[in-house]
């Protein structure tokens, strides 16, 4: 379900369906075997599967789970980014996990950082993540509203800020 792993959370991925051995000792099995894996740094910290190796992955995932487990697993995955400072990663698998309104609530807790970085792209980024649901949340329609300064449009930072407003009322 992800499009990178590294061992930690390989960990959170596998729980306890590798006994008695943990993400890093899987790691280093399957790029000893040379098994579809490909590094994505020098360290050998971050690794991948093949592209068509891992539609194969997901094809059995999709058979062999149900929805609610994928969606479960998305979630980990979003919690385990959030935490490791990943927050891209984390908002992506909480709308994947069907989680909208806390994909919304990663932007709404981790905007301002960027914004005081000038880091608008980013905070762009995060923003055309959501769902069009989440993005009622007054929070993001302030955040919205901060985007479209940036660009110097006036005219659209009125309806957004009546929105935020209705929204909070």
């Amino acid at each position: 379900i992800v499009d990178r792993f590294c061992a930690p959370l390989i960990d959170v991925l596998a729980e306890e369906s590798i006994p008695g051995n943990n993400g890093y000792d899987l790691l280093q099995a399957l790029w000893s075997s040379n098994f579809f894996l490909i590094a994505l740094d020098v360290q050998g910290t971050w690794y991948r599967f093949h592209h068509l190796f891992r539609q194969l992955l997901l094809q059995q995932l999709q058979q062999e789970f149900a929805a609610q487990e994928i969606a479960r697993l998305h979630l980990q995955v979003s919690h385990w980014f959030e935490s490791a400072g990943y927050i891209t990663d984390a908002i992506i698998h909480a709308v994947k996990g069907g989680q909208p309104q806390e994909a919304a609530k990663l932007v709404e807790k981790h905007v301002h950082e960027p914004v005081n970085m000038e880091d608008w792209r980013r905070v762009d980024r995060w923003v055309n993540l959501l769902p069009q649901e989440a993005c009622r949340r007054p929070g993001i329609l302030a955040t919205q509203v901060m985007l479209e300064q940036f660009r110097y449009r006036i005219g659209t930072m009125i309806p957004l800020l009546v929105a935020a407003q209705e929204a909070l009322d």
